[in-house]
């Protein structure tokens, strides 16, 4: 059985997403922010003479920096800081959900006297850089958190680009927790400050393995589409990877990739008439490419194995051919929210930006991860931290309660990936409904069902 990961296919879920967030409003996180980097980095090293150079090419970051609002009066005086840098592609609606989470979890933890850690209290600083979703700028942002801003924390959104300074982050002792599409790099046995604390990667095959066990009669002989570009092909070869675990061959059918007309994609849909259909691009492609299907009289189940939140989909796709979708679901999507952690979250963002509309959170789950990996551990050590994330961590976020699981089919028996408690949700009225929640225990199984426990 093919079992590479499907990182190109999610990647392309998290980029092209359609979600609509607001402008961000003054906080009490310290923020600093610079604009895109465009600096031209070496594509396979970074030294601290390439940040230099780097830096130097680059206009000089622009910090803004707003006032901590008062700590309750049981919290400690907070004495110290500590830097948490964001590397992500902010001129996407994807990149500044991940930016504005993390800046809202960050401030929530400041409003509270900040992060108790060993007894002493740390106000949390958050130094964020566009990548520009390319190599140079992302290479270039790494060098400029390391060697410029003396930051020891790192998150980073879908990357594809992570390999190439990956080895500086573990030099320097740089906890990373990044979402890498390419995992044998990314979460190589020799590689120890990075993890994987997002849930992403996880809910792709629990999602599938749920739709395969308890829609099988749909599913059997499903249809998926796929843009017609190289990231295209790579997801389809690892979305039919992961239906042929489950005992599904998908037909897969490839389509324009600039195109806004998909009526010919329906068309040959509609012709197939499958029991169910599936776009797995991401965000607006898929908007297009499902509404295209229900556009030609095709009336299948439409699934998903993203967790698009609905209410960025509705942008796109009428109100009629969303009843009945099916895909997964973050806990903080669901009204309420299927944890505290998760309804905490909720209404923070709501009291911030007045509303909840189309938020994808998923990126929270890495900021958690290195909040209990600090907590734990007692200690900013980045040794101490490694050690405390990598012996079966559990975390709580506002997507879901998750867990640090071991990668032994790429030879790491440390906990370096992370599954979590998985929702799916139906369209029913305009609305998210909850329908099946699947387990910790359940998503394990799924999760080994593509990524077995022997290489």
């Amino acid at each position: 059985m093919n079992t590479k990961i499907f990182f190109g296919l999610l990647s392309l879920i998290m980029v092209l997403s359609l979600i609509s967030v607001g402008c961000a409003k003054s906080s009490s996180v310290i923020t600093k922010t610079s604009p895109p980097i465009t600096a031209n980095s070496s594509a396979s090293a970074v030294s601290t003479s390439a940040s230099k150079a780097n830096t130097a090419s680059s206009a000089a970051p622009v910090q803004t920096t707003t006032p901590a609002a008062a700590p309750d009066s049981t919290s400690l005086t907070v004495s110290k800081t500590i830097k948490v840098g964001i590397i992500a592609a902010l001129g996407t609606p994807q990149g500044l959900d991940m930016l504005h989470g993390i800046e809202l979890l960050a401030e929530m933890d400041n409003k509270n006297g900040g992060l108790d850690i060993g007894g002493q209290k740390y106000e949390v600083e958050i130094i964020s850089y566009d990548t520009s979703m390319a190599q140079s700028g992302e290479v270039s942002a790494v060098n400029r958190l390391i060697f410029e801003d003396k930051v020891k924390f790192i998150l980073g959104d879908a990357d594809p680009f992570a390999p190439a300074w990956l080895q500086v982050a573990e030099d320097n002792k740089v906890i990373t927790i990044v979402l890498g599409i390419d995992y044998k790099a990314c979460l190589n046995p020799n590689i120890h400050y990075n993890f994987n604390g997002n849930f992403a990667n996880a809910s792709i095959p629990s999602i599938t393995g749920w739709l395969c066990k308890n829609k099988a009669d749909m599913v059997k002989d499903i249809v998926v589409a796929f843009p017609d570009t190289q990231s295209g092909h790579f997801g389809a070869e690892q979305t039919s990877a992961t239906w042929n675990a489950f005992g599904v061959t998908p037909t897969t059918i490839f389509y324009p990739s600039n195109a806004t007309d998909l009526s010919s994609l329906g068309s040959k849909v509609n012709s197939l008439n499958p029991g169910a259909f599936m776009a797995v691009a991401g965000g607006a492609s898929d908007a297009l490419a499902l509404k295209a299907v229900y556009g030609t009289g095709y009336r299948g189940q439409l699934f998903a194995t993203s967790t698009a939140p609905g209410l960025s989909l509705s942008q796109t796709i009428p109100a009629e051919a969303l009843e009945g979708f099916i895909n997964g679901a973050w806990a903080v999507e669901l009204d309420p929210a299927q944890t505290q952690a998760a309804q905490v979250f909720k209404d923070a963002w709501i009291a911030k930006y007045s509303k909840w509309e189309g938020v994808e959170a998923q990126s929270t789950s890495q900021y958690t991860c290195l909040k209990t990996g600090l907590q734990q551990a007692g200690s900013l050590d980045p040794d101490k931290v490694a050690v405390s994330i990598s012996n079966g961590m559990k975390y709580e976020s506002p997507t879901g309660n998750g867990q640090m699981i071991s990668r032994p089919d790429v030879g790491n028996n440390r906990t370096v990936d992370s599954i979590a408690t998985f929702y799916i949700k139906q369209i029913q009225g305009g609305k998210p409904v909850l329908v099946a929640t699947i387990s910790q225990d359940e998503a394990l199984g799924y999760f080994r069902a593509i990524y077995p426990e022997s290489n």
